[in-house]
């Protein structure tokens, strides 16, 4: 009888680990069901990562922007 409950209170303290660990992931998914059923904003769950636009000084000044193609390539 002791060692059910020892493994069913392992597996307990196992289970509460993993959810408390996933805590933001699990905070993330729900924000992002909320947004998905037409309540929420998109900047309550932002999406990670560093890419952003790049500075003024950086863009071409025709308009064009930077390229690394030649001139006319993928035309036809």
């Amino acid at each position: 009888m002791t060692i059910r409950k020892m493994i069913f209170f392992t597996a307990l303290a196992v289970g509460a680990l993993l959810v408390a660990g996933m805590r933001r992931e699990i905070a993330h998914y729900l924000k992002i069901k909320q947004m998905s059923t037409g309540h929420g904003h998109p900047e309550n769950a932002p999406a990670g990562g560093s890419q952003e636009y790049p500075p003024p000084e950086k863009v071409a000044t025709d308009g064009k922007g930077t390229s690394t193609r030649p001139s006319g390539a993928g035309r036809r």
